[in-house]
């Protein structure tokens, strides 16, 4: 296992249950846990969740008339137990952000609040 701190200051642990702790870490300290957030990172749409229990990021489909509720797909879901991430649900390289990435982003504030 790896551990450290990079660049963002985040450590660079790769347990499942360390980085659920610091996206709740992130989320808690912009007001953020417990609430439905609708964001904008790399010019992309998505609605995240972030609770004590699990953080959640869903891309947010971009063509009209789909149906009601989340319209788009889980592209990130980490638990104290596991991660999954988009291309290692669909067995391709990664095309969405991953944990890592959601939580540099969170940490450095460089997502949008749409």
């Amino acid at each position: 296992m790896e551990t450290g701190e990079n660049s963002s200051g985040c450590s660079t642990d790769t347990s499942p249950s360390r980085i659920l702790t610091q996206l709740v870490e992130a989320c808690a300290s912009r007001g953020w846990l417990n609430r439905n957030l609708r964001i904008r990172l790399k010019d992309a749409r998505y609605r995240i969740f972030c609770s004590e229990a699990e953080f959640t990021a869903f891309r947010v489909n971009d063509n009209c008339g789909v149906s009601p509720g989340i319209p788009g797909w889980p592209v990130c879901i980490v638990s104290a137990e596991r991660i999954i991430e988009d291309g290692r649900m669909k067995g391709f390289p990664l095309a969405e952000p991953g944990a890592r990435e959601w939580l540099a982003s969170l940490s450095t504030g460089s997502i949008e609040l749409i």
